[in-house]
């Protein structure tokens, strides 16, 4: 009996064996396969930007180290071992060498010189916060009723270039009364802005910060864009010369600079450069004695909606009529 225990025993011991043995796969467990879908789409990014990359745009160094980057992410990508976390930590690499290469464009804007902006992708409210380097409020008002009588709206939301915008019209407008105010007198000023005006007439304003006793930026006549300055050197004020450059019922991407250091005034339209002005002095933007209060969007000056001329004309009030969309000011 004992001797058939341990014959019982040991054809167990090899029958278990050799099911073991059964089971095993040669070539060891089933790696998954990774997902690149994510990965693919920033590589095909970092391609296309690298193919519009040329030295006038970019320093070569920038170009050659960005090339070299993604020539090793693309390599690493191709291996047939993948893993989810190595593609992962690819498509992290590579999105921070695209953030890196973007920034060292010769016309790269610094992030910390965003003073304020406004994307109005909140939908909803009657108050916004601007981002940037400042939070301020900025509060939804009317026009003077003295002007426009009963028909005076606050501004309202409407689908825009980018998400949604505001649309302004009859002196509906923005005030922002918590600026600070050293804030918004760099001695280099650049604004950026989606206008889609519905009317095209002299008083198109966008941006007022005292009136014109500091700075403001507006559509003028035949849809140019229009800025005045006032520093030490006196007053300058110019358009872009471009006819038609803001058509009505059109979104169009408007950009205005000025340097007090150099004198120059820019006007860009829809990226391109269509105006340069060097007689606009250097020195420092002017305070008046008496500011204004509030920075003003889509209105020329809080005085005027205060205490509007009596009889004056509802059809050439300084306000803005339309949408706007991304308002971006830089030093």
């Amino acid at each position: 009996m004992k001797t058939f225990a341990k014959i019982a025993m040991l054809a167990a011991a090899v029958l278990s064996l050799s099911v073991f043995a059964s089971c095993k796969k040669d070539n060891g467990p089933e790696v998954q396969k990774a997902d690149l879908t994510e990965l693919n789409a920033v590589i095909a990014e970092a391609d296309a930007l690298l193919a519009s990359a040329t030295p006038a745009l970019f320093p070569q160094e920038a170009i050659d180290a960005f090339s070299a980057t993604l020539s090793t992410v693309k390599t690493a990508a191709a291996a047939a071992n993948l893993t989810q976390k190595t593609a992962d930590n690819l498509t992290a690499q590579l999105k921070a060498a695209i953030a890196t290469f973007k920034g060292q464009a010769f016309d790269a804007i610094d992030a910390s010189k965003l003073i304020f902006e406004l994307g109005f992708n909140e939908g909803e409210g009657e108050t916004l916060k601007t981002t940037g380097s400042n939070t301020w409020t900025a509060n939804f008002a009317k026009g003077p009723a003295a002007i426009f009588g009963n028909n005076t709206p606050l501004p309202g939301w409407v689908d825009g270039q980018v998400g949604k915008a505001l649309k302004f019209e009859n002196g509906a407008h923005l005030e922002i009364a918590d600026y600070a105010e050293k804030a918004l007198v760099p001695q280099e000023l650049s604004i950026s802005v989606w206008v889609n005006p519905s009317r095209t007439y002299a008083n198109n304003y966008i941006l007022s910060f005292n009136q014109w006793d500091t700075w403001k930026y507006q559509i003028q006549d035949a849809g140019k864009t229009f800025l005045t300055v006032h520093s030490d050197g006196g007053w300058c004020d110019h358009d872009c010369e471009l006819a038609e450059a803001c058509p009505e019922n059109t979104w169009t991407h408007t950009v205005a600079t000025i340097s007090l250091k150099t004198g120059l005034m820019t006007f860009y339209i829809n990226g391109e450069k269509v105006k340069e002005w060097a007689d606009c002095g250097s020195g420092n933007f002017v305070i008046p004695e008496q500011p204004f209060g509030k920075l003003l969007i889509a209105a020329q000056t809080l005085e005027e909606i205060a205490n509007p001329e009596e009889g004056a004309d509802p059809n050439s009030w300084g306000c803005f009529y339309g949408s706007l969309d991304e308002i971006k000011v830089y030093s």
